[in-house]
């Protein structure tokens, strides 16, 4: 609603003090307001007038025709309007509502009054009077005439019957309406003279007012409305009413303090918790409204979204996978995480991954190089996907001409052919990484599947062996579990035995040693190292640090440290210079180092691992 609407509805609201005791236009005493049939036949151009459509005023200002629904106060609008314009203007309103020929008022209402009761002190009135001040029958004369006389029951006029005449009939009097008798206390006689029941006690213009169950509504055509929430605008549209303003109920809805908001996908909702946006609900963060589509609410406060690819989403409670598509957060435990950075360890701990190179990766799952290079992880290492696989057992194997298999039932003969693991007293193995040992002691034969490796032209056990007992001079490095891990360590007499060593394998020379310590330096360089051990270690040697125990001292040492390993040199008798000297390689894990010593003569028993080779 436009200012000038406004105070139109303002300066009626305040003149209505004026017109409403001149509203009766058969009276020549005051100023008359035109009376029109409808809204269409008030005039088209005008400046200051009031006019009445049936029991709704009208005020004009600047050729608009304003219906006064509402009274304000002029402070109201002090803001909107300056306020020596709004005096004027009160002023040009009073002088034009302003009666022509000041009578003394007098309100129907008391004159219904009179009516319904005679005068307790005025005399009666004569049949010539006008009737001023009471309501007239057809005939001209006052309703309150001779037959009802005063309270009292005197009267000169009066005669002597009309006081039992009154005590006889308690009912209040007849009105008449037009040629129809009613009843006042029940009933009202409208303009056009028509007889309506009284609405709560109430009359009412049924131009644009109706009855609905006691309770007056207003009339907007063939419509009724609610009088305190709507208003009817152009005598057909029903529009909702937000203090001075209007509005359309089905677009939108009213809050306290005059505010009007759209409704949202068709209802309305508490604007202080709500705000809607693209037809939808959402909560407000912090008392502030902000964009869905581009911002998130994340602990009262208004925050931006990522973005992934051509979609924004919510880094917390979403993540971009391969930089293209949100998706949402994994949960570990109670815990959501982001996968790209963390990874859930254990089911129940949220866990950091580590880096190598660019990249992240799970310590769990894959290894990083020295180089950097980020590769699946098998047992403690990791490996290339390209030519190995890891098998169930977590260790390396080679790809079996580019195809993977199960090291538990079958192998890779010569590298291309898949086929069925050979079978040692009931153990599966691969012939072509292992050996079913055949030991035979006192007479008993065991079995036992031992690694192997081929270094140059020779076939060595690719671990320490682990057979005998205490009664045959083999011994654990001082418990016998490590005889589980690291082997056993054999006195001279047990090397010297021909079946320490399993069925066709024996104890290697000094010679057969030098042999393999050279393929090993043969090679340039393994892992960035130069030196021997670590080159040996490529050859598949896999050496294990059993120590050694000195008879000397008596006493174990070196385990996990160094290895000790027979040769055959010193052995047999009269092979070396003296009966206690010895020959052995030795492996130091301290300078990585590989050496080959003797003969040493030594005066004391030496306990040292076993490495058995095949026979040729």
């Amino acid at each position: 609603m436009s200012k000038s609407h406004r105070y139109a509805g303002l300066v009626l609201g305040l003149g209505l003090a004026f017109f409403a005791a001149c509203d009766d236009s058969s009276s020549d005493a005051g100023y008359s307001i035109p009376q029109y049939k409808n809204e269409t036949a008030l005039p088209d151009t005008c400046e200051m007038e009031v006019a009445k459509v049936g029991s709704t005023y009208f005020a004009c200002f600047e050729d608009k025709w304003i219906e006064v629904t509402d009274s304000a106060t002029v402070e109201q609008f002090k803001e909107d309007q300056d306020e020596d314009k709004i005096k004027e203007n009160l002023k040009k309103l009073e002088k034009q509502l302003k009666p022509k020929a000041p009578a003394e008022p007098e309100s129907s209402a008391d004159a219904e009054e009179d009516v319904e009761s005679s005068d307790e002190a005025e005399p009666e009135s004569s049949p010539s009077e006008d009737c001023s001040g009471r309501r007239c029958d057809d005939s001209g004369k006052s309703s309150s005439s001779k037959k009802g006389g005063d309270d009292s029951g005197s009267g000169d006029d009066s005669g002597s019957g009309s006081g039992e005449e009154s005590s006889s009939d308690s009912r209040p009097p007849k009105k008449m309406c037009g040629d129809q008798s009613y009843d006042h206390e029940t009933h009202f006689c409208t303009n056009s003279k028509e007889v309506l029941e009284l609405c709560g006690g109430k009359e009412y213009d049924p131009w644009d007012r109706a009855c609905e169950e006691g309770v007056l509504v207003g009339k907007c055509g063939s419509q009724t409305y609610d009088l305190e929430t709507r208003i009817c605008a152009y005598g057909t549209e029903i529009l909702g009413k937000c203090g001075v303003y209007t509005y359309d109920p089905e677009k939108e809805f009213c809050v306290g303090g005059g505010k009007t908001y759209f409704l949202c996908n068709g209802e309305s909702y508490d604007t202080q918790q709500y705000f809607c946006y693209e037809s939808e609900l959402y909560e407000k963060c912090g008392g502030r409204t902000f964009k869905p589509a581009y911002n998130y609410c994340w602990e009262g406060v208004v925050r931006g979204k990522a973005l992934c690819g051509t979609t924004y989403y919510v880094p917390k409670t979403h993540y971009c996978k391969d930089e293209t598509t949100p998706m949402p957060l994994p949960e570990c435990g109670t815990e959501k995480y982001n996968p790209e950075a963390y990874y859930c360890k254990d089911g129940t701990t949220v866990t950091k991954k580590m880096e190598c190179g660019m990249e992240f990766y799970i310590p769990e799952t894959h290894y990083c190089t020295d180089d950097d290079v980020l590769m699946p992880r098998c047992g403690d290492g990791g490996y290339d996907p390209k030519t190995q696989f890891c098998g169930s057992d977590q260790n390396v194997y080679e790809l079996c001409n580019g195809k993977t298999y199960d090291p538990t039932t079958k192998y890779c003969a010569g590298g291309k052919t898949i086929t069925d693991l050979a079978v040692c007293n009931g153990v599966k193995y691969n012939p072509e990484k292992q050996f079913c040992a055949e030991f035979s002691m006192l007479g008993v034969k065991t079995y036992s599947v031992i690694k192997y490796v081929t270094i140059g032209d020779l076939k060595w056990m690719a671990e320490n062996l682990n057979y005998g007992s205490v009664v045959t001079g083999a011994y654990c490095n001082s418990q016998a579990t490590n005889c589980d891990e690291y082997g056993k360590l054999y006195t001279k007499s047990a090397a010297r035995r021909s079946n320490t060593c399993p069925t066709g394998w024996r104890i290697p020379s000094m010679a057969e040693a030098k042999k393999m310590v050279a393929a090993a330096e043969g090679i340039t360089t393994y892992n960035g190292n130069n030196s021997t051990k670590p080159k040996l270690e490529s050859l598949g040697f896999n050496p294990v640090y059993g120590g050694y125990y000195d008879g000397e001292d008596e006493e174990y040492g070196l385990l996990e440290s160094s290895m000790f390993l027979w040769t055959s040199d010193c052995l047999e008798e009269g092979s070396c210079a003296f009966e206690t000297s010895v020959s052995y390689i030795l492996i130091s894990v301290g300078n990585n180092s590989v050496g080959v010593v003797g003969p040493e003569h030594i005066l004391y028993e030496m306990r040292m691992s076993i490495r058995c080779v095949a026979d040729k």
